[in-house]
């Protein structure tokens, strides 16, 4: 898939049938390729270094060792196939910092009853974002005290956008493990606020049977997204009830260019109506432990439904508009357009005040950005509309059910 015999990426088609020849068995004849088999996979064709941690200069001879508690800072640089870094290159890089690989066993389906062994680097120990600036950027953070402590290689994995195009890279010749040497004290607890589908949300609200949860999540030396040890994540309840606990981590993402603060965002499954209330528990990179709780009411009214929900165009390059027919009574209405990756994470929130025209409403122009002003992949999207308007019963949000957008660029 990522080789480059003529120095460009194979096709789709081209990937098949090479896999095809180069496999043998009656298995090989159970895969196709639905779809164009001319068209490429979307690599990004730039990279990301590390160049720097803690202003040393990186020696594979004699690689650093990242310690739990450490504070550590890293620099890079984005560059071009000829190695040269793209000083015109402004925007933000994602860095996931992940603990020493593992090995799982999977059975096999030949039916032998043999067991093999598959290599696992999952556990991540931060995410977060930094400013790329004239193809240069530069992220901190601390190591969390729940790692895995022996001594071996980690793996920083890098993707940087612009809105243009983008880079991605990886470095796993950086160690992890063991304890350091100045570590910090710590004893406060991190600090949650907890929301339902907006920050306009008060305790007690009404929401959708799909509402969206928001925590915001800060702490002075940064929050604990290690799985390392069992009862450490951050996790969420309803009711009190064990079995609806979902495990948070993989949501929570640092600020940009700021480790001691975060937010998760997380689509929750679909709720019978009636009264809730939802915890939240998390842990700084410390282990201290704190604990949030919201209460709302779900509501699964069909009064004032919005129908017809679309974009158009779709599939769409540059700029889309949403559309939608709702029976305001004529009244300006407050609309709020939620855009998910189909893996269910928000990325663009668009809020406005609208006109009906007759019951029809329509959006301005979205340009196809995440709420960070990068250009998002190409691929499909989901999404839905809500709707706020102070006429309604008990100030209630209707929401729409999900539909797909597609964008092509």
């Amino acid at each position: 898939i990522y080789s480059k015999p003529n120095g460009a990426f194979l096709s789709n088609g081209e990937i098949l049938a090479t896999a095809k020849n180069n496999s043998s068995g009656a298995d090989r004849l159970s895969f196709v390729l639905f779809g164009d088999p001319s068209m490429t996979l979307a690599f990004p064709k730039e990279k990301v270094v590390l160049e720097k941690v803690n202003n040393k200069e990186l020696n594979e001879n004699a690689p650093d060792t990242l310690h739990a508690l450490d504070y550590i800072q890293i620099s890079g640089s984005v560059r071009n196939g000829n190695n040269d870094i793209i000083h015109d290159f402004n925007g933000t890089v994602t860095v996931t910092v992940f603990d020493k690989s593992f090995n799982l066993l999977a059975r096999g389906n030949d039916g032998n009853g043999a067991n093999y062994p598959i290599l696992f680097q999952n556990n991540s120990l931060f995410k977060g974002k930094a400013t790329v600036k004239e193809g240069l950027w530069t992220l901190d953070f601390y190591i969390p005290k729940d790692i895995n402590y022996a001594i071996d290689t980690g793996k920083l994995v890098f993707y940087a956008e612009n809105g243009i195009y983008d880079a991605i890279g990886y470095n796993s010749k950086i160690n992890i493990g063991g304890e350091s040497n100045n570590p910090i004290s710590d004893n406060q607890p991190p600090l949650i606020e907890l929301y339902l589908n907006d920050l306009n949300f008060k305790e007690g609200g009404t929401v959708n049977t799909t509402p969206i949860l928001i925590a915001k999540l800060s702490d002075d030396y940064g929050i604990n997204v290690s799985k390392s040890k069992i009862g450490h994540e951050i996790i969420s309840t309803l009711n009190q009830d064990a079995s609806t606990e979902k495990i948070m981590n993989d949501f929570y993402v640092s600020d940009k260019d700021d480790y001691k603060k975060g937010e998760v965002k997380y689509q929750m499954d679909k709720l019978e109506a009636g009264e809730y209330t939802l915890k939240l528990r998390a842990w700084d990179i410390a282990n201290n432990k704190a604990e949030a709780e919201v209460a709302f009411i779900v509501s699964n009214s069909e009064q004032n439904s919005i129908t017809h929900v679309l974009n158009y165009p779709n599939p769409f390059t540059t700029a889309t508009s949403f559309m939608f027919e709702f029976d305001s009574q004529n009244n300006t209405i407050e609309a709020q357009i939620d855009i998910f990756t189909v893996a269910g994470k928000l990325i663009k929130t668009i809020r406005e005040p609208l006109s009906p025209n007759g019951k029809r409403f329509q959006t301005g122009i979205w340009d196809g950005k995440d709420a960070y002003g990068d250009q998002l992949a190409k691929g499909i999207y989901i999404y839905k509309v809500k709707i706020y308007q102070s006429l309604l019963k008990e100030n209630k949000v209707v929401t729409s059910d999900f539909q797909k957008l597609v964008l092509l660029k």
